[in-house]
């Protein structure tokens, strides 16, 4: 049986879009310096917490007002392009991806190497 091969960008893009799906933004918190929180709110009330693991870099166009609708606005490699050009023993192993997300007004973007997240009841 052929192994079955996961895309790390692929998987880290539905985590993020279903975890934010519906939601509004309520706050957001460094815990660690390599650990961010998204807190955030669906429609019937319930909190979702998005954690973001192995964060390199993160930042904001502004900060978000609470109860700005979120949309996740891509998720993709945060290796340079022209990196792929360079021979295979001068490449770093990093798996990072670059996150962009709308809160509003504001944009929220983040460098990170993994993401998890769980809802508390209404």
């Amino acid at each position: 049986m052929k192994p079955h091969l996961i895309d790390p960008t692929a998987r880290l893009r539905d985590i993020i879009t279903r975890a934010l799906s519906g939601c509004a933004f309520e706050r957001s918190e460094r815990s660690d310096p390599a650990m961010l929180v998204l807190h955030a709110r669906r429609g019937d009330g319930r909190l979702v917490h998005l954690r973001f693991r192995g964060v390199k870099e993160s930042s904001a166009s502004a900060e978000p007002e609470p109860g700005s609708p979120l949309a996740v606005k891509g998720v993709g490699s945060a290796t340079p392009f022209w990196s792929r050009f360079l021979p295979v023993f001068l490449r770093t192993a990093s798996q990072a991806s670059r996150v962009r997300i709308e809160a509003g007004a504001a944009r929220l973007e983040i460098v990170c190497e993994d993401a998890e997240w769980w809802e508390d009841g209404a």
